[in-house]
This record gives structure tokens, sequence and C-alpha cells, in this order.
């Protein structure tokens, strides 16, 4: 057998599938050989099968008999047998996997995540429908203070909302979507959902300003929001004029949102109900 180019880069990929679950742990990594086996597989094999979780591009999470279920019908990649069966969740090298009352989230640096939606999918028409049909308990994946967007083919949708409802409505209206929903093609219904990411964040700022998936860098956006801060302070200091557009283009992207509200008589009742809440505890406390 041929030995490996770079053994130091072998053994780190052999001590990340340890980590993972996927080598046994009775292998030692600072001396493994690509021809010593686990589980009667050659740890070459493994890391080579498993290589975007030795490169750190894909994380192995231990979730529910149901919920292992449905990410293997959707297309998820899983390792292990029986009780012992796990999902690969893919992800970017600086981003992280949290699994958190059984759902599982991938968090940037920047405070972004990723949430995976908790509804099975068949087709792109239904699984967009259901999704708009539970929004009362899908909105709970989130805490109040936090919105939902999406990531389309790897570009950030403008429009972000706090009913999820009400995002899946703007990305019904896309063209590309309804052409392929009319079609009925299966295949191409597929590579549209598993292109499609529903993301929560805290801030629009951070939303606005994240790199996209496809360009993300290690290091790049973990000082995220110290850059934000200089940018408030910068703008405090600016011209007048500036600030006024600054204004201007919030005050018209917080007037959009509204009416997107009104045109859906639950969003917009939560929407009201949110404020109610808010005045109350300014009034108790100044009181």
């Amino acid at each position: 057998m041929r030995p490996v180019k770079n053994i130091r880069a072998f053994r780190r990929a052999v001590s990340r599938l340890k980590q993972q679950g996927i080598v046994r742990q009775s292998i030692d990594a600072r001396r493994a050989q690509p021809y010593w086996l686990s589980g009667g597989n050659r740890l070459s094999d493994l890391i080579k099968r498993y290589s975007n979780v030795a490169s750190g591009n894909a994380t192995v999470v231990k979730l529910t008999k149901d919920e292992t279920a449905k990410f293997a019908a959707q297309g998820y990649r899983t390792v292990g047998k029986g009780a012992n069966k796990r999902v690969i969740i893919p992800h970017m090298p600086d981003e992280r996997v949290f699994v958190s009352h059984g759902y599982v989230t991938i968090k940037h640096p920047s405070g972004i995540e990723r949430v995976q939606i908790p509804v099975p999918y068949h087709n792109l028409e239904q699984y967009l429908t259901e999704i708009q049909a539970k929004r009362k308990s899908l909105n709970k994946l989130k805490n109040t203070n936090e919105y939902f967007g999406f990531r389309f083919f790897n570009h950030r949708s403008s429009m972000y909302s706090r009913d999820i409802g009400l995002l899946i409505g703007e990305l019904v209206k896309y063209d590309s979507v309804q052409a392929t929903i009319n079609t009925k093609n299966a295949k191409q219904m597929d590579e549209m959902y598993q292109n499609l990411e529903i993301i929560r964040f805290e801030r629009p700022e951070s939303w606005y300003n994240a790199p996209e998936s496809a360009e993300r860098l290690h290091y790049k956006h973990r000082n995220e929001k110290a850059i934000y801060k200089r940018r408030v302070q910068k703008l405090k200091r600016g011209p007048e004029w500036k600030k006024e557009q600054y204004r201007s283009a919030n005050a018209e992207r917080q007037r959009q949102y509204r009416l997107r509200l009104k045109n859906d008589p639950d969003a917009y009742a939560e929407y009201l109900e949110r404020g109610k809440k808010r005045k109350a505890k300014w009034k108790e406390s100044k009181s």
C-alpha cells in the first residue's frame, strides 16, 4: 500500500473522525497508519468516505429516532446502525453545530444561525405549504428578539421577518420558484430544496454584513460586532445628510415591513401584541 504524502494531516483527520465517533476510541491517532483497521475498514478508506467530517466541514450529531429518520429522508448522510445511528450535518469550517430540544442549529461567529426546519420534505410545494401551515409552532424556534431570513442558492434574502410564514410567502413569489413548482419536475424541486436555508439572527446588521456562504473565511467575521460598533460611531460623527439618508432608509424598511404584516391578520395581531408588551414594560421601568 502506498504511504500517505502527509502523515501529520492524515493523523489529524483520524483524530477528527475519532472525536466524531466514526473511528474506534482505542485507535491512537498519534501513531495511526493508513492500513490500520477500525470496524473492519481501513483508516484511509474511512477518511476518504467521510472526507467532509475529516476536513472539519461536517459534524456528526445524535438525534432522536424520529428526527434521524426525517433527516435521512431529506437526503442527509448517516453513520452507524440501530440505536447508534447518527446524522452528518454539513457546514462551513467556521460554523458550529448545536442540538437543542432535538432541533439542529448551525451557528456562524457573526451570530447568524441556520435552522433545520422540522418539516418532512416530499416535494417543494408540499414543504413550503406545510411551513406556512405550521407557522405558529415554527415561530417558536426563535426568541422574541430574533428574525428569520433565508439564503437561496448562496444569496441572502433582502427581506427578513419575525414570522416565518411571511418569509416563505415572499419566497413563493420568486419567478424561479413558481416556475419549478408548476413544472412538477422532481429533480429541479429537490435541487431548490437543497439550496434553501432558513436563517435565524438577532441583529439585522449582522444579516446584511454577513458573507455569502460560499465566500466565508475562517476568521474574517469574528470581530463583526466591533466593526458594527465602529460603523455606528462613524455615522454619529458623519454629516447630517448621511444621517438623514440612513434614517430614511430605515423608516422605509419599517414601513414595508408593516405593510406586509397587514396582509396577514395573524402575524399583524402578534406584532401589535408584542408592541403592547414592550410599552407596558417601558411604563413599568419608568414608574
